[in-house]
């Protein structure tokens, strides 16, 4: 039994939680690992209560961007993507990471397909900031939207944090000189995004409508990517895990329903701005109804993080900005796509939970964005 099937154990029976046990696969010793000796993630105190269902996997250690031998230990598919399980050493401590990537490659760019068991050195990316938070007998669903893929996963207590890498496209690993190619694109495009995602971000902010509103944002893909939202939660119960049929609803690899606009919103999901002010509305309390927009001030506080970038053209970023005046920070991942000397907004992913960005005001503390 290795750590990951053991882990596995301890999501569906909680109260196995204070200790770690360790089968060595050769020596027939059995040791126990007291958790409270390992690092603490110092994004879990946010959380005013700890998190019923916890994970030891130490993949807050890993640095974005830096680069690190991963073995590939499971390959889990979806139907837009997959999600890769992969272990690494840092500072002499095992490491796991959960890494997603989106179905289909480049023909051009593929280095080599990527197999259970084997090592690739890999850059990483946080796709979401903050560990997850999982319940007992409950929890949240995800969205990883890479491109125009919608990779939506099961919350359940498996993982803390979601990667995603440049280096991957699907199952292949990506030629070195072509991963280079792509974050010189975005550093050299990154003013020109930040300036035209602007006027989108007034528009979503207080509702200020430009006269060029299909210059900025295209309605018809925007539409489609609001369409496939996941589901918000999953139920289980702990006599779950000895009837398989019932414990794969809450597992990586079970294909998260999508959500149902008109039962749940009482919408024409065919209706686009019904669709995408009620998403406002309800996922980040917006627009706001007070018209004090100052341009200078939204503009300085965008920063932008570059995700996953597809042909053609099109960058999956995530936006964090701050509206003057308000105590609260905004946090979107967005699809953009240039044409020419045009940019657009063409995705809109579902906003992550955890963020609190439902909040009238007061959800700084959960977005450790700097």
């Amino acid at each position: 039994m290795d750590l990951f099937k053991i882990q596995h154990f301890r999501n569906a029976f909680p109260l196995f939680i204070g200790t770690v046990l360790f089968i060595c696969p050769f020596a027939n010793v059995l040791a126990q690992i007291n958790v409270d000796s390992l690092p603490k993630d110092p994004l879990n105190s946010i959380w005013k209560y700890p998190a019923p269902v916890r994970n030891y996997d130490l993949s807050f250690l890993l640095q974005e961007d830096s680069c690190y031998d991963f073995k590939i230990t499971g390959i889990k598919s979806l139907p837009e993507g997959y999600i890769m399980q992969a272990r690494t050493c840092v500072d002499s401590l095992n490491v796991r990471a959960y890494l997603v990537t989106p179905k289909g490659y480049p023909i051009k760019s593929v280095q080599k397909r990527i197999k259970r068991g084997k090592n690739y050195r890999l850059h990483l990316r946080r796709y979401f900031l903050l560990p997850a938070r999982v319940g007992i007998e409950a929890g949240s669903t995800v969205d990883v939207m890479l491109g125009n893929k919608v990779i939506s996963i099961n919350e359940n207590g498996e993982y803390t944090y979601l990667f995603t890498s440049l280096d991957m496209e699907g199952l292949y690993q990506i030629k070195s000189r072509d991963v280079a190619v792509k974050k010189q694109k975005f550093q050299k495009e990154e003013a020109n995004l930040k300036n035209n995602i602007l006027p989108f971000l007034e528009y979503v902010s207080w509702g200020v409508q430009p006269n060029n509103l299909l210059d900025i944002i295209d309605t018809t893909q925007v539409k489609r990517s609001l369409r496939k939202y996941g589901k918000h939660y999953w139920s289980r119960h702990p006599s779950d895990i000895y009837h398989p049929e019932r414990r794969y609803e809450w597992q990586l690899d079970h294909p998260v329903e999508k959500h149902d606009w008109r039962y749940w919103d009482s919408i024409n999901p065919k209706n686009y701005d019904e669709v995408f002010w009620r998403m406002l509305k309800r996922d980040y309390h917006l627009p706001l109804t007070v018209q004090d927009v100052c341009r200078d001030s939204l503009y300085s506080s965008i920063k932008l993080k570059l995700l996953y970038y597809s042909k053609p053209n099109i960058y999956t970023v995530q936006v964090a900005w701050k509206i003057p005046n308000v105590n609260k920070t905004y946090v979107a991942i967005l699809n953009i796509q240039r044409k020419e000397d045009a940019y657009k907004v063409i995705g809109f992913n579902r906003a992550y939970g955890g963020y609190h960005l439902y909040l009238e005001e007061g959800n700084e503390r959960f977005v450790p964005y700097e």
